[in-house]
């Protein structure tokens, strides 16, 4: 039978004790040179921490830098014309992404279903008219909720519509014309092939 792993291991730590032990100045210098050399990365920690994803795991000369510049350049930076998925210059929102607890035989449950979307509706209800955070400016204390904040249009936000026209037809009585047309042919063909 041949030697084992533990015996194998217990060889070569010792062999690197004694390599360690006749180096052992040379060791201790070494790895504060070491880390002092290695510290010289401290000097970019601010850009190789930034928390978005877009500029930490993508190249500088990413096609899509280019292509967000030209889209920058045709729909520039205005607080009050705000366009879902045509404003890319605006930072520091807050997305809110609802997902159903998985069950252990059927996976995530559909939150198109009438009882989830209507949870989703009442969270986004309760976003809109009652989450406040509390802020310091000037030394005053503020308030201030999903409406002082919003991003907006002719100063008007978007308060999340297309979670009603997702919810079953008996919801819809203030939706009118083409807007309910298209909200029904959503419910009618998607959620249908989800059930």
């Amino acid at each position: 039978m041949g030697i084992s792993f533990d015996v194998i291991f217990m060889q070569i730590f010792f062999r690197w004790g004694l390599i360690a032990h006749k180096l052992r100045h040379c060791l201790f210098v070494g790895t504060f040179l070491l880390t002092g050399f290695l510290s010289f990365g401290f000097l970019w920690i601010q850009e190789q921490t930034t928390k978005d994803p877009q500029f930490v795991f993508s190249p500088e000369d990413a096609r899509w830098r280019y292509e967000r510049a030209v889209l920058s350049e045709h729909w520039p930076l205005d607080e009050q014309h705000f366009w879902p998925g045509k404003s890319y210059d605006y930072y520091g929102y807050i997305d809110v992404i609802a997902a159903g607890k998985p069950d252990p035989e059927f996976g995530r449950p559909n939150l198109l279903l009438s009882q989830y979307i209507n949870e989703v509706e009442r969270i986004n209800q309760y976003i809109i008219h009652n989450l406040t955070v509390p802020i310091d400016h000037n030394g005053k204390e503020y308030e201030i909720g999903f409406l002082d904040l919003c991003m907006s249009y002719d100063w008007k936000c978007y308060l999340n519509d297309h979670v009603i026209m997702l919810m079953p037809k008996t919801k819809w009585h203030n939706l009118q014309g083409q807007l309910a047309d298209f909200a029904k042919d959503i419910i009618e063909q998607e959620v249908s092939h989800m059930r």
